[in-house]
C-alpha cells in the first residue's frame, strides 16, 4: 500500500469518527429535548389536575352553602306569620373559595311541587367543574325517634308498610342501656343510637329479641325543628254531648271527652279533602271508650300545649266509625300531632288504638297493654307495654312543604 493510500483510508476513518460523534451528540439532544418536554407535559397535567381538583372544592362548597341557605329559608318560612316564597331561591356568582384563587356561582331551581336542583359551578386557573343535587322535603317521621330512653317490652309487635319499607328505632343517646328490647320482639328494620355510642353497650336486647337490619350509632344526631304554636285562630269552646263536633280550625283551651263519648272532626264538606288546624292549649283527655275520629275528607293538624291522655278502649284516628276512614293506614296520614314544650306525657291506656303522625320533642309516649299505634313517633322517650303494636307507615317520611317540621334531603348528586 503507498503512502497516499494509507493518508486517505485515515482520513476517512477520522471522518466517519466524527460523522459519529455528530450523530451522538444530535440523538442525546433529541432525547434531552424530549424528556423536557415529559417534564414539563407531566408539570402542566400535574397542575391542571390540582386545579381540577380546587375548582371541584370550590363547586362542593358553593352547593353546601346553597344547601344550607335553603334550609334556613324552609325553617324561616316555619315561623308563624311566614310562609314559603319561591320566587327568591339562593343564588350567587364568582365569589372567592377561602384561602384560594378558585371561584363558586350556585343557582337553585324548582319548586315545592316537583322539588329543587341545585347546580353548582367551581373555577380554577381556567378550569372548570359543575356539580348538582335534587333535593326534596323530608319529615323526621322514620319510625320511632327519641332524645334519651327507648323502653320495648315483651311480645310487642312491630310492623312496617310497605313491607320492604325504612323503619329505625332510634335515639340520640348513647347511655349504656338507652334502648332496651326484651324478649319475643322482632324489629323490622336498623336500631340505631346516638354519635359515638357503643351498640353492644348501649342497645341492651334478650336472647329472643330479633333485629333484621343493622345496629350502629349514627354519624349525626336527629334533628328536632322547634313548633310554634299557630297564630290568629279564633278562641273557641264545645258544648259536651254524645257527639261533639269540631268544623273549623280554632283554638280551645282543654279538651275532655266523656266515657263513650265522640269527638268528631269534620270540615263539613263533603267530596272534597280539607285540613283544619286546631291548637289545644292545655289537655286533651279521652276517657274510657271515648273516640276521636276524623271524617271522611277531613285531615287534621292538631298542636298540644298540654298532655294527652287517652284512657281504656279509647280510640284516635279514624277508627270505627262508618262515615269515617277505617282504614288506618290511610287515617295514619290525616292526623298530625305537634307537641309543644308544654307537651310533657301522651298516654295511650290499655287496649287503645291511634292512627296518626306525633312530633312532640319533649313528650314521652306510652302505650299500655294491647294498644295498637298506626304511623310514626319522634319525641323525648318511648315505652311500649306487653302485647302492644306499632305499624310504621312510611309515607308520612314525605313532607309538603308547608309542614311545620320538614327540613330539605338530598336525593341524587350528579357531576356535568
Amino acid at each position: 500500500m503507498t503512502y497516499k493510500c494509507i493518508k486517505k483510508s485515515h482520513h476517512s476513518r477520522k471522518g466517519a469518527a466524527l460523522a459519529l460523534a455528530a450523530m451522538v451528540v444530535v440523538i442525546m439532544l433529541l432525547a434531552g429535548m424530549a424528556l423536557l418536554r415529559v417534564g414539563l407535559n407531566s408539570r402542566v397535567y400535574a397542575n391542571k389536575t390540582v386545579n381540577e381538583l380546587i375548582a371541584r372544592s370550590a363547586a362542593d362548597a358553593g352547593l353546601n352553602e346553597a344547601f344550607s341557605l335553603m334550609q334556613k329559608k324552609l325553617a324561616t318560612s316555619h315561623l308563624p306569620g311566614n310562609s314559603w316564597n319561591n320566587s327568591t331561591l339562593p343564588s350567587t356568582t364568582d365569589r372567592t373559595l377561602d384561602a384560594s384563587d378558585a371561584t363558586y356561582s350556585y343557582a337553585v331551581s324548582g319548586s315545592p311541587i316537583n322539588g329543587f336542583v341545585i347546580a353548582s359551578t367551581g373555577e380554577c386557573s381556567g378550569q372548570q367543574r359543575t356539580v348538582n343535587v335534587s333535593i326534596t322535603t323530608q319529615t323526621p317521621f322514620t319510625g320511632i325517634g327519641v332524645r334519651e330512653v327507648i323502653d320495648i317490652k315483651t311480645g310487642v309487635n312491630f310492623y312496617k308498610t310497605p313491607e320492604d319499607g325504612l323503619f329505625i328505632l332510634r335515639t340520640n343517646s348513647s347511655e349504656t342501656g338507652c334502648i332496651s328490647i326484651n324478649s319475643w320482639v322482632t324489629v323490622p328494620g336498623d336500631v340505631v343510637i346516638g354519635p359515638g355510642g357503643i351498640p353492644e353497650t348501649s342497645i341492651d336486647t334478650k336472647s329472643n329479641t330479633v333485629i333484621e337490619g343493622g345496629s350502629y350509632s349514627a354519624t349525626e344526631e336527629i334533628n328536632f325543628p322547634p313548633v310554634y304554636a299557630p297564630s290568629g285562630l279564633p278562641l273557641m269552646e264545645y258544648q259536651q254531648g254524645n257527639t261533639i263536633t269540631l268544623n273549623s280550625s280554632g283554638q280551645y283551651e282543654g279538651i275532655t271527652i266523656g266515657n263513650g263519648e265522640t269527638l268528631m272532626i269534620d270540615d263539613g264538606v263533603p267530596g272534597t279533602t280539607k285540613k283544619l288546624t286546631i291548637y289545644i292549649s292545655g289537655d286533651l283527655i279521652l276517657n274510657n271508650g271515648a273516640s276521636m275520629i276524623l271524617a271522611e275528607g277531613t285531615a287534621l293538624d292538631l298542636y298540644l300545649g298540654g298532655n294527652w291522655e287517652d284512657k281504656n278502649s279509647s280510640s284516635a284516628g279514624g277508627f270505627f266509625n262508618e262515615n269515617t276512614i277505617s282504614d288506618p293506614i290511610t287515617a295514619a296520614q290525616l292526623l298530625h300531632v305537634y307537641g309543644l314544650p308544654g307537651c310533657e306525657k301522651i298516654s295511650f291506656k290499655a287496649k287503645s288504638d291511634f292512627a296518626g303522625a306525633v312530633y312532640a320533642p319533649d313528650a314521652d309516649l306510652i302505650l299500655h297493654n294491647s294498644g295498637d299505634i298506626y304511623g310514626a313517633f319522634v319525641g323525648n322517650n318511648f315505652e311500649m307495654k306487653n302485647s302492644s303494636s306499632f305499624t310504621y307507615v312510611a309515607d308520612l317520611m314525605n313532607g309538603m312543604i308547608d309542614d311545620p317540621i320538614t327540613v330539605f334531603a338530598r336525593q341524587r348528586w350528579w357531576e356535568d
